[in-house]
């Protein structure tokens, strides 16, 4: 019988987060929060406009965001293992 290779990252984990992830979620809540208190307070907008436009820009943030982090991770790693 062939023997089974665990993949499971050394945390124990069967599912790891990639690194931009975190980051990603902070940018999401600060962002939805920041534009919608900014328009509610400086534009006259139906809410469901406002929770709209929020939303988009939250989503453009968080996902900008963790291509950045990702990116920089992956040329750390390039610098750090050049042979692979």
């Amino acid at each position: 019988m062939a023997d089974i290779k665990d993949r499971r990252p050394a945390n124990g984990s069967s599912r790891s987060r990639p690194l931009g992830e975190p980051a990603s979620m902070v940018a999401l809540f600060v962002t939805i929060l920041v534009v919608s208190i900014g328009l509610a307070l400086w534009a006259d907008m139906n809410i469901a406009l406002r929770g709209g436009i929020a939303i988009v820009a939250g989503i453009s943030a968080a996902g900008v965001t963790m291509a950045v982090v990702n990116r920089i991770e992956a040329r750390k790693q390039r610098r750090s293992d050049p042979l692979k």
